[in-house]
């Protein structure tokens, strides 16, 4: 009809994940020509590409790298004081309910934290999300900070004393413009030019020096503010030490440029050839401090009152007091493209074929919502999906955790997928888990122990792992009860803050770290 001849559309270099394409036709005075349409797909990896995603344990064997070790003693100095300051956006991530966890647990009579953005969202957005709740709630001060806007016509500056680099007003090429003005200027943010380059770096500098931190604590977010935000604290507070958590591999080439320590919440992330890359020649240690679960709130025994069922108002619920009759699969992460939860409706199409009772409910917020809801119109099974919403506190993710059957992590992406606190709490709490495995949840999930390893992102392959979890019962009981015992036996949370209350406080006394290599022997780094 409009004379088109292009019959396919080429999409390079995108990420595994769940998508959502939006295009329209336009001719040549750019008007469209008809409605937008919108196409939701998913981007999975080869067989091959995904089993190697995962960690072995020979590959651990075949490596050196660290664990906290667990028995050394702290002796606290009560008038010792350590300042954390936390780095970081005001978005709810995996990292944050780590960092959450610290602020709550450790001794406040030592350490005083304080946690910084210095992202250029609205401020009332900021103060209104859910961390800068979480932070009032535990008396943790949120300080804001956003770096200053740049205008056109800073942006057409140019400096005197030369430079490769030209800055051309986008947001890809800014810090690289502002690292390299930086080494130009010796490291001297006085020195800097343009004046945009000056007042932004001063700005970073002089927040960090008026915070006067003892330990910074960052996390590896793979992108280049990361370079910028810890060369800043280097430069502010140069007797601060640095610390770089590992959610993301990957980092950014520079990223490592003022850090100390490394902390890696598994051993996939803490020996992937990607940290091993960019350390390079540079003496910077690694160690692995595994994320931990509260055994106490995530238990089946604690979450019994939870009404349970995969929503209020389910077709099949019998009573609004007792659960309804269906199966339920349950999703909880943020709803985010790395994540893959296209995967997930991808197979619940199969599975409701010969189960129509089951339902899927996907809890969490995130870009990729969009996406899924035009997957399930498509496959016409809204009516068995439900979007309930994101769910925080430890208290309030038990209980719907409590109302599944089983979990499903379809993610793909391993260097996002570091460890995956949110598998660890449904194991907790005696769910099985249905995983591709990759990255660092491969320490912990083994097939057909305390969970389910897929080894094909066929979604038929991951449909029939689902429905022979939920014919049989004893099955998941099984499963569950293995699983529950792995995080009794590695992923206490009092064990997490003890490493971290350990790593901190030798940071801050300028003493060797002590930890566990792989002969069982206990040494120390720095």
């Amino acid at each position: 009809l409009l004379g088109l001849t292009t019959t396919s559309l080429v999409l390079d270099k995108i990420e595994p994940g769940t998508h959502l394409l939006g295009f329209t036709v336009v001719d040549a005075n750019e008007m469209p020509l008809g409605e937008r349409e919108e196409i939701s797909f998913d981007i999975v990896l080869p067989d091959s590409e995904l089993v190697k995603n995962r960690l072995s344990l020979d590959h651990l064997e075949r490596k050196s790298h660290v664990n906290l070790a667990l028995n050394s003693k702290i002796h606290h100095n009560m008038k010792e004081q350590i300042q954390l300051v936390f780095v970081g956006s005001c978005k709810m991530d995996g990292q944050k309910t780590i960092w959450l966890e610290q602020f709550a647990r450790l001794d406040r009579n030592r350490y005083d934290m304080c946690f910084v953005s210095f992202m250029q969202e609205p401020l009332e957005d900021q103060l209104s999300s859910t961390l800068a709740s979480r932070l009032r709630a535990l008396d943790i001060p949120l300080i804001l900070e956003p770096i200053p806007t740049i205008s056109f016509q800073e942006a057409a500056q140019t400096p005197t004393n030369g430079g490769a680099l030209k800055y051309d007003g986008q947001q890809a090429t800014l810090d690289a413009y502002l690292l390299e003005r930086l080494t130009l200027a010796q490291e001297n943010p006085n020195n800097c030019e343009p004046q945009f380059v000056r007042r932004t770096w001063l700005h970073l500098v002089n927040v960090f020096a008026r915070l006067r931190a003892d330990i910074v604590v960052f996390a590896n977010a793979r992108e280049s503010s990361d370079a910028l935000l810890t060369r800043a604290a280097s430069i502010g507070r140069p007797s601060a030490k640095i610390v770089m958590e590992l959610p993301n591999l990957f980092p950014h080439p520079h990223a490592l440029d003022a850090v100390d320590v490394l902390v890696a919440p598994s051993h996939y992330a803490a020996t992937h050839e990607s940290i091993i890359f960019a350390i390079g020649n540079r003496e910077i240690p690694v160690i692995v401090v595994n994320p931990g679960v509260d055994v106490k709130v995530f238990n089946s025994s604690a979450t019994a009152s939870a009404s349970g069922g995969c929503h209020p108002h389910c077709q099949f619920r019998q009573a609004a007091s007792k659960p309804c009759a269906c199966d339920t699969v349950g999703f909880l992460a943020r709803v985010a493209p790395e994540k893959s939860p296209g995967l997930l409706l991808h197979a619940a199409a199969s599975v409701l074929e010969q189960r129509p009772f089951t339902r899927f409910v996907i809890v969490g917020h995130g870009d990729a919502l969009p996406a899924l809801a035009e997957l399930a119109h498509a496959y016409g099974i809204q009516g068995a999906v439900h979007f309930a919403g994101a769910v925080y506190g430890a208290q309030s993710v038990a209980e719907r955790y409590a109302a599944f059957d089983l979990i499903v992590n379809p993610s793909l992406r391993a260097w996002s997928e570091t460890l995956c606190i949110a598998n660890l709490e449904a194991m907790s709490l005696g769910l099985p888990v249905v995983s591709y495995g990759v990255g660092g949840i491969g320490e912990y999930l083994r097939h057909e122990q305390n969970g389910i390893l897929i080894n094909s992102t066929n979604p038929l392959i991951l449909a029939t792992a689902i429905l022979n979890l939920l014919q049989d019962s004893e099955k998941r009981q099984r499963l569950g009860s293995t699983a529950r015992q792995t995080v009794l036996d590695n992923f206490l949370v009092e064990n997490q803050i003890r490493k971290y209350d350990l790593l901190y406080s030798s940071l801050h006394r300028r003493r060797p770290i002590p930890f566990f290599s792989y002969s069982g022997e206990t040494t120390t780094i720095m």
